[in-house]
Protein backbone atom coordinates (compact mmCIF):
# COMPACT_ATOMS: atom_id res chain seq x y z
CA UNK A 1 0.00 0.00 0.00
CA UNK A 2 1.31 3.26 -1.14
CA UNK A 3 2.26 6.31 1.82
CA UNK A 4 -0.92 8.40 2.06
CA UNK A 5 0.66 11.60 0.58
CA UNK A 6 0.95 9.38 -2.67
CA UNK A 7 -2.33 8.05 -2.89
CA UNK A 8 -4.57 9.14 -5.48
CA UNK A 9 -8.40 10.59 -4.92
CA UNK A 10 -10.27 11.40 -7.69
CA UNK A 11 -12.51 14.33 -7.38
CA UNK A 12 -15.20 12.75 -7.69
CA UNK A 13 -14.75 11.09 -4.32
CA UNK A 14 -14.11 14.67 -2.62
CA UNK A 15 -17.14 16.41 -4.18
CA UNK A 16 -18.88 13.42 -2.64
CA UNK A 17 -17.41 13.42 0.74
CA UNK A 18 -18.30 17.56 0.33
CA UNK A 19 -22.00 17.20 -0.74
CA UNK A 20 -22.02 14.44 2.38
CA UNK A 21 -21.26 17.00 4.95
CA UNK A 22 -17.53 15.68 5.53
CA UNK A 23 -14.72 17.09 5.98
CA UNK A 24 -12.08 17.49 2.85
CA UNK A 25 -9.63 20.30 3.91
CA UNK A 26 -7.19 17.80 3.92
CA UNK A 27 -7.09 16.92 0.52
CA UNK A 28 -7.73 20.06 -1.17
CA UNK A 29 -6.52 23.79 -0.73
CA UNK A 30 -8.72 25.93 2.19
CA UNK A 31 -10.45 27.67 -0.71
CA UNK A 32 -11.52 24.68 -2.92
CA UNK A 33 -12.87 23.15 0.64
CA UNK A 34 -14.96 26.42 1.27
CA UNK A 35 -16.06 26.40 -1.96
CA UNK A 36 -17.51 23.34 -2.08
CA UNK A 37 -18.80 23.78 1.68
CA UNK A 38 -20.49 26.58 -0.18
CA UNK A 39 -22.00 24.76 -2.85
CA UNK A 40 -23.16 22.24 -0.96
CA UNK A 41 -24.76 23.71 1.54
CA UNK A 42 -27.50 25.80 -0.24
Amino acid sequence: MPKEEYTYLSSRIVKEIARLGGNVSSFVPERVAKALSGKFRQ
